[in-house]
């Protein structure tokens, strides 16, 4: 099985990063094969809504940017997970970008159905509060959108993934979820 993990954070090390990482453990210890990418770190330009993309499934994106890379893992892969922290109620810019540039990956024929995996991280330690449900409901959509099932959700506070009594139960979720998307 192949998969590809996004990080949608600006910091390598960090709360989503830290899950992700964990995602990717339980999903290699199931077998699968990942491949990783840091957001941040690219040159990915915005979706300018010029459908140059359409209507075929396979047609490429027409900017030329660091997203050609990825659309080529995203077209072979059998799984995606997608790490972001909660900015301003809803996922980080980068994996905003990300999701609006996946539009190129639509087309109007059939596409192949690829499973998903999702982590957040937030600040406010309620989950509701802090917008990492507009955040979930936002990738849900655009699962569903691409014709993609949904496998689940690890999420946590940062205070929380700092915390010695609650980080081994969070890191422990995270590999499960990375199991389970690898053996569908």
């Amino acid at each position: 099985m192949k998969i590809v993990a996004i990080v949608g954070s600006p910091r390598h090390g960090g709360s989503t990063d830290t899950l992700v990482d964990h995602i990717i453990a339980g999903a290699q210890n199931a077998g699968a094969t990942v491949t990783k990418y840091f957001l941040h770190d690219m040159n990915i330009r915005p979706c300018q809504g010029c459908n140059g993309c359409r209507p075929e499934v396979e047609k490429p994106c027409v900017i030329q940017d660091d997203m050609q890379l990825i659309h080529r893992d995203l077209r072979d892969c059998d799984a995606v997970i997608l790490g972001t922290p909660i900015y301003a109620f809803a996922p980080s810019a980068q994996l905003t970008i990300f999701l609006n540039r996946g539009y190129a990956l639509g087309g109007d024929g059939p596409r192949k159905s690829v499973r998903t995996a999702l982590a957040l991280a937030y600040g406010n330690p309620d989950p509701l509060a802090s917008g990492a449900i507009n955040a979930y409901r936002i990738i849900r959509e655009c699962t569903n959108w691409s014709g993609g099932v949904f496998v689940g959700l690890v999420h946590t506070s940062s205070g929380k993934l700092a915390d010695d009594q609650t980080r081994p139960q969070i890191l422990s979720q995270a590999e499960a979820l990375g199991r389970s998307l690898a053996s569908p």
